[in-house]
């Protein structure tokens, strides 16, 4: 809308006059088409050139797959409400269900293994092969470092430093005992207790029975051999059964006296067998040292003749086949003077657990014994 006696200006259209060529117009990077090598030279793809042919091969086709047909699918047991299946009867054994993890009760927990961790004990050494010594390290802690005074007398080796003077007050000189006298009613007399007194007694009986259990052994009493060490057969399980070749009797024990001799206590009954192939595991301290896979038949006829007596004082038969008979130990010793050296590294708790197949059965033997010093 103008405003009434405003001035307007009508002017005649011109076109826009071009300065110069568009940026489109200019040359720039874009795809050149080249002369073929056969034919007439023609640049528009509009026009008919003569067939030129490649000096290389045929390329393969682009096109490397082809889309499944309308009859290629499987709709057997399709329907309108989904998919039908005629129950079936499979050859696989049933899995088993998952459980969900039972949570203890209160006084379920076992809080014993928690004490080898927070008690200080003595240490323990595996059968492996001693680590390498670490080199010492010489450089010290940061809290540990003694620097000589700027003032004063120094300690470090042959520093010298000024004299140091402290800001505080003189303080009391040092007092010598031998100097310090008592005053008048310091004294007192001591004398008493140099005079002759008769013997007193007590009104009371004797508190104490002295025996033999508080006297000292005599020099010839200490046995060397042992070092002090004992041995204590915690369990001795048959974990086959009834039906066992190999059983050791309920009252199985093995004693360490201190002659430093194996004394084992108790039966071991044989089943007949001809074959035994015995699995064994060696654990110390819970960890893993052994586990193997041997022929005893054949063990024991390359045994020594150290091994075999070994074999006689545990009353295991020294050959194959072996006849039904009950072996019990009479009082045979075992002598390990030999092998005392090896004790420190046997001490703690050795577990043992064998698995034996033979032809006429099987046997399963758990053995827990736990070496220690005084």
């Amino acid at each position: 809308m103008i405003a009434v006696g405003a001035y307007v200006r009508q002017c005649i259209w011109k076109p826009t006059v071009r300065r110069g060529r568009a940026i489109c117009e200019f040359g720039r990077p874009s795809y050149k088409p080249l002369p073929p090598i056969v034919g007439a030279k023609v640049f528009d793809s509009t026009k008919r050139t003569a067939p030129a042919y490649s000096f290389g091969r045929k390329t393969g086709s682009r096109r490397t797959g082809f889309d499944d047909g309308p009859a290629k699918f499987d709709v057997s047991g399709m329907s309108n409400r989904g998919f039908y299946k005629k129950v079936g009867i499979a050859m696989k054994s049933r899995r088993v269900e998952l459980k969900p993890f039972p949570n203890p009760g209160v006084g379920n927990y076992v809080v014993d293994r928690g004490f080898a961790v927070t008690t200080k004990t003595i240490p323990r050494y595996s059968f492996g092969k001693k680590p390498q010594q670490l080199k010492p390290f010489m450089t010290p802690a940061p809290n540990v470092y003694n620097l000589p005074p700027v003032v004063g007398t120094a300690k470090e080796g042959n520093k010298k430093a000024a004299p140091a003077f402290t800001m505080l007050g003189r303080e009391k000189p040092r007092k010598l005992t031998c100097f310090i006298y008592p005053g008048p009613g310091d004294y007192e007399d001591k004398s008493v207790c140099k005079r002759k007194c008769p013997p007193k007694y007590t009104m009371r009986p004797q508190t104490k029975v002295l025996d033999d259990s508080i006297n000292k052994p005599s020099p010839n009493a200490h046995y060397a051999e042992l070092n002090g060490y004992k041995v204590k057969l915690l369990k001795a399980e048959n974990c086959a059964g009834d039906d066992a070749v190999i059983k050791i009797g309920e009252n199985f024990n093995i004693k360490l006296n201190k002659k430093c001799e194996l004394i084992p206590k108790g039966c071991v009954t044989y089943k007949a067998f001809n074959s035994a192939l015995a699995r064994y595991k060696v654990k110390k301290d819970g960890v893993l040292v052994k586990d193997d896979m041997t022929d005893l038949c054949s063990k024991v006829l390359e045994a020594t003749a150290e091994y075999k007596k070994m074999l006689n004082v545990y009353g295991a038969p020294n050959k194959c086949p072996v006849e039904e008979e009950t072996i019990c130990n009479e009082d045979k010793k075992l002598n390990l003077s030999k092998y005392k050296s090896l004790l420190n590294i046997a001490r703690g708790r050795v577990s043992i657990n064998s698995t034996v197949e033979h032809d006429t059965g099987k046997s399963c033997l758990h053995l827990d014994m736990e070496f220690t010093k005084k």
